[in-house]
């Protein structure tokens, strides 16, 4: 388990200069020649309207974190504004996605898995003063939309917004705590036999 500071991510502008990604962790698709990944877990700054770079075979996750909101079009039907904070949305990198902030720029977390290799899901937990995760899945991490304190095992840590909590171990009790009502997404993913 290691918390993963948020200026500590790699940092990948895109293409079409209408956002930034910042890798949070990924895992390479074994002697793949193309780069591809099994899973990645990321944080993006968008603005403006932007189309999203598509990702065949792969199952997706958004969620705002922070910012105006943005409304996503996925293969010409226009979904529901998301705000930050909001519940993740899942949608199939196969699709074609657009994206439109509401006003100013945001910051959305982003999970990907490789369809038939891999397999996520992304929970929001809002609370106020205390809670306690367990994952049932040999990979799980918590991304951080504001202070927290964080006691796994002993071991207390420190995490602030766009910080992560990665190589969470199965079955094992994640004690966070904040002294205002905070949100956390909570991401587990699976790799397929």
């Amino acid at each position: 388990m290691h918390l993963l500071k948020a200026d500590s991510h790699r940092v990948m502008p895109w293409k079409n200069g209408k956002g930034v990604t910042r890798e949070v962790a990924s895992e390479p698709l074994s002697g793949d020649p193309n780069g591809r990944f099994l899973w990645r877990i990321s944080l993006a700054t968008v603005e403006g309207e932007s189309a999203f770079s598509p990702f065949p075979g792969i199952d997706r996750t958004i969620a705002v974190l922070a910012g105006d909101g943005m409304q996503l079009t996925v293969d010409g039907v226009k979904q529901p504004e998301m705000q930050a904070l909001c519940d993740p949305f899942p949608f199939s990198g196969d699709s074609e996605v657009s994206a439109r902030c509401l006003a100013a720029p945001i910051t959305d977390l982003n999970v990907m898995t490789f369809r038939g290799h891999a397999w996520h899901r992304v929970q929001r937990h809002a609370f106020d003063g205390y809670i306690v995760l367990r994952g049932v899945k040999a990979l799980s991490a918590i991304v951080f939309t504001g202070a927290c304190t964080v006691r796994v095992d002993g071991i207390e840590l420190a995490a602030e917004g766009e910080d992560v909590l990665c190589s969470i171990a199965a079955n094992v009790d994640v004690h966070v705590s904040a002294e205002h009502g905070s949100v956390i997404y909570f991401i587990e993913i699976e790799l397929l036999p």
